[in-house]
């Protein structure tokens, strides 16, 4: 069996699940613990329950409906998750969402702060919360009041970008000044500001391996503006 629909059943526990089992549904019913779910499920739908808690589940889960339920915080998921409900509880915060995720519903919750989305999100609904700020931003002052997930993936990637190239600038420069031919020049002019000279009594053949390293090092400031 692949497929098992007890929605609406006076079930309270969830149990005796064929190994086989691919889509479990049991809406509607008074179930208030997740448990003894095989590992071949897939897809899982147990909205409209008495559930407290998100724990145990398969670790091949791909679908998990649970809107309805008395979930107050986002926590168990499996890696392989990729679309998750969770609305009509009493989540306050957005936390441990699988990197998989394309499809999260968060509706009619408590929450306040739109942040930790993964990067692989597509689909995206947080109405009827109390949003008040996107990541560290008042979202008054985001697209004007209005959260568009397109936009905000935009500007993640550009926060990224900058991480990355600030992070790849003070490596450059930390290679420049603490590397191993710092015995041939010095990282300041003589007026102090930052830069690249050789150092004075070195033979010619060694000043020239040093005026390729100023050459880099330009290159270097350059690129990363350092």
């Amino acid at each position: 069996m692949h497929f098992l629909n007890i929605s609406g059943r006076r079930v309270t526990k969830i149990e005796n699940l064929p190994t086989s089992l691919k889509n479990f549904d049991c809406t509607y019913t008074d179930i208030t613990k997740i448990e003894n779910l095989p590992n071949s499920l897939l897809e899982f739908y147990c909205y409209n329950n008495k559930i407290t808690k998100i724990e145990n589940l398969p670790t091949s889960l791909e679908v998990f409906y649970l809107s309805g339920n008395k979930i107050t915080k986002i926590e168990n998921l499996p890696n392989s998750l990729q679309e998750f409900s969770c609305g009509f509880n009493q989540i306050t915060k957005i936390e441990n969402l699988p990197t998989s995720l394309r499809k999260f519903l968060c509706r009619d919750n408590q929450i306040t702060k739109i942040e930790n989305l993964p990067n692989s999100l597509q689909e995206f609904d947080c109405t009827f919360n109390i949003v008040t700020m996107v990541d560290n931003l008042e979202i008054s002052r985001f697209n004007k009041g209005n959260f568009d997930l397109v936009m905000y993936q935009s500007f993640k990637r550009l926060q990224r970008r900058i991480r990355l190239r600030h992070k790849m600038k003070k490596a450059a420069a930390s290679v420049i000044k603490h590397g191993c031919y710092n015995w041939m020049y010095s990282v300041k002019y003589r007026d102090g500001s930052n830069g690249l000279v050789c150092r004075d009594g070195y033979k010619r053949s060694t000043r020239r391996i040093c005026n390729v390293l100023i050459l880099k090092f330009k290159k270097l400031q350059k690129k990363f503006k350092i």
